[in-house]
């Protein structure tokens, strides 16, 4: 009897990592695995990013799944998702600013964002297909059926996390076909297509989890980038509660770190020699984003089953 195949989900960020990742899977091994890939848009990511991913879509036969959040302002409600496609996913940041209406703004103190942006629709779609999503039962981790497929490469041994997760998360990168950043470089400098974009503008434009000299560069390449910024600081700097330093206070809050607003930003670029920072740096948010929360968050789902 031929052996049963597994379930897969493959994560898709629309980087080089997870594009590299995605490819490799699906040509080497699609007689093991049944494989769902998805990209979740949030609506702030570069046109290109988008380009990008719509051509790996035509290259694998057009099985990409493209995801946006649906976020329902009553209270206790999660988000769900929507399909869409490269024509009608949003450009004008409308999941992203949704999510901000009923959370508020997401910063390192409250990085909902990933969770509410790409979790929460990627794992509402799953469920949509008949597939049994991880969850907490009375304390206790029930895996789903299917492995989730992570865009780490064996040269970020950081961000490996091998104990178990309501992901049931697994690294092709490391564990199946060994890569590095060189690889992945190499690799889409073979092909007809690549991203086209450095790797400061990957992923939500001004997204907080990039340093300082990212979003420097940023600002020097698409300064358009952090109008939406400036906006939702402007317009629901007091939804939700603001802690800052272990105490709730009475001010808005702001995106970047060290509580710095989009002002701010723009006064610091003007005023130093900004405008021509170098592209070397490297942080946590690039090329590709995990599409899911911290771990800090699932703890606390544990708990709240109890």
């Amino acid at each position: 009897m031929p052996k049963k195949k597994l379930n897969m989900l493959v994560c898709f960020s629309g980087g080089l990592t997870s594009g590299y990742m995605t490819d490799k899977l699906l040509s080497e091994h699609s007689h093991e695995y049944n494989f769902l890939v998805c990209f979740a848009n949030t609506g702030w990511e570069h046109e290109r990013t988008l380009e990008f991913v719509n051509k790996c879509d035509q290259r694998w036969g057009g099985i990409v799944v493209w995801l946006e959040s649906v976020t329902h302002h009553k209270k206790g409600l999660a988000p769900t998702h929507k399909v869409v496609t490269f024509e009608t996913a949003s450009r004008n940041q409308y999941p992203f600013e949704q999510m901000v209406i009923k959370q508020g703004i997401p910063n390192k103190g409250y990085p909902h964002c990933t969770r509410d942006l790409k979790e929460y629709p990627i794992h509402s779609y799953v469920e949509s297909r008949g597939w049994r999503v991880g969850r907490f039962e009375k304390g206790e981790l029930v895996l789903p059926d299917y492995m989730t497929a992570i865009g780490i490469r064996c040269d970020e041994p950081t961000r490996i996390k091998r104990h178990k997760t309501i992901q049931n998360k697994c690294y092709p990168l490391v564990d199946m076909f060994p890569t590095d950043k060189i690889d992945v470089l190499n690799f889409w400098e073979d092909q007809e297509f690549s991203l086209g974009i450095q790797e400061h503008l990957g992923n939500c434009l001004g997204c907080f989890k990039k340093s300082e000299k990212k979003l420097m560069q940023v600002m020097r390449d698409v300064p358009d980038a952090f109008k939406f910024s400036a906006h939702i600081e402007n317009n629901y700097g007091f939804v939700g509660k603001n802690k800052i330093r272990g105490v709730y206070v009475d001010s808005p809050r702001t995106m970047y770190r060290n509580f710095v607003t989009t002002p701010d930003l723009i006064k610091l670029f003007k005023s130093s020699d900004f405008s021509t920072v170098d592209d070397t740096d490297v942080s946590t948010c690039g090329a590709d984003c995990s599409p899911f929360a911290d771990d800090v968050f699932h703890e606390a789902m544990r708990l709240s089953s109890d």
